[in-house]
């Protein structure tokens, strides 16, 4: 039974039931692996020396969406609502839209 660097043995990880692309993670070299500093772990993590962290999640776009609060009538919410999943994905295209033509 060959044990993986984090003590584990590959046949017992492979039972393991999780979303994470465990091949990829164990094939991952030091250098390629870079600790999430927003993560609230990474400050500990850093302090132990640990080099084993691996940001989960959907990477990072350079350029981030905001959030943003405005107030849009209620009619219009609604008729945007009822056009279903992705509305406002739809609306911030639209927006995008316009504000390139200003």
């Amino acid at each position: 039974m060959k044990m993986e660097s984090d003590g584990c043995a590959k046949e017992d990880i492979e039972k393991m039931s999780s979303k994470t692309d465990w091949e990829r993670v164990l094939s991952m070299k030091d250098e390629d692996i870079v600790i999430d500093e927003d993560c609230p772990d990474a400050a500990q993590l850093i302090a132990q020396g640990e080099t084993k962290a691996v940001r989960m999640g959907r990477p990072r776009k350079d350029t981030p969406k905001e959030l943003v609060s405005i107030r849009v009538d209620a009619r219009t919410l609604n008729a945007l609502r009822a056009t279903g999943n992705g509305w406002q994905t739809r609306l911030s295209e639209h927006i995008t839209e316009w504000a390139a033509k200003l």
